[in-house]
């Protein structure tokens, strides 16, 4: 409200500074972010569903999630036009707007072979066209419109039969199965689409203490003593 008056903040305030910088010192600053869902899981979940149409879309869900590292809104938003397919058999899909890009500059994200196959089998099967939603309402007949992002949520945690996750967490899960095969930290801000390294280097960093140089010489001193 300040702000929006052309006043200066009282939060920039030398006062509120100390007294924020006190209740952190005493009560902590801890970051809790959603619980990580791998790739392992979620290919997991997508082989133990059927070929119903719930299922159908429901498999489409789970590969965008988990290929793409979008947030919920960001699958949300997709629309059958912004699929983007390529020679390999993989495609990109078109992210027209995101937390990160208000005013709508477009990125792209990756979605796998398998993955692009499990779309266009939604598609087929629900009739969409390239101006609908890609991820709708499972029913026939529905009205057709894009799926509410906590939807998104409650589908990963009926499909996995986790409570504790969301579709955020295969965005978490995605950077740690990154990490855990030795992608640099600059190619997975490029997967993620993160301006800054701080949130991946969140994400990760309890793969990036088993990875660390005290970790690498306590192996190294391990392995020599077994010879």
């Amino acid at each position: 409200m300040h702000r929006a008056e052309f006043q200066v903040s009282p939060c920039r305030h030398r006062l509120v500074e100390l007294a924020l910088k006190s209740v952190k010192r005493k009560y902590g600053n801890v970051y809790r972010q959603a619980p990580p869902l791998g790739k392992k899981e979620v290919l997991a979940a997508i082989d133990g569903l059927g070929n119903t149409r719930l299922e159908i879309r429901d498999k489409a869900v789970l590969w965008v999630a988990t290929d793409s590292w979008c947030r919920a809104s960001e699958i949300s938003g997709f629309r059958v036009r912004d699929l983007c397919r390529q020679d390999d058999g993989s495609s990109v899909l078109f992210i027209a707007r995101s937390k990160t890009d208000p005013d709508g500059r477009g990125n792209y994200a990756f979605l796998s072979e398998r993955g692009t196959k499990a779309v266009l089998r939604w598609i087929e099967t629900a009739g969409l066209k390239s101006d609908d939603p890609m991820l709708t309402k499972s029913q026939r007949g529905a009205k057709i419109c894009p799926l509410d992002p906590a939807t998104i949520s409650r589908i990963i945690k009926r499909c996995t039969k986790r409570d504790d996750v969301s579709a955020h967490s295969t965005r978490v899960g995605g950077v740690q199965d990154a990490f855990r095969l030795g992608c640099d930290l600059s190619s997975i801000m490029v997967a993620g689409r993160w301006k800054s390294p701080e949130m991946p280097a969140r994400y990760g960093r309890r793969i990036i203490a088993s990875q660390s140089a005290a970790a690498q010489v306590s192996r190294a001193f391990e392995e020599g003593e077994g010879d």
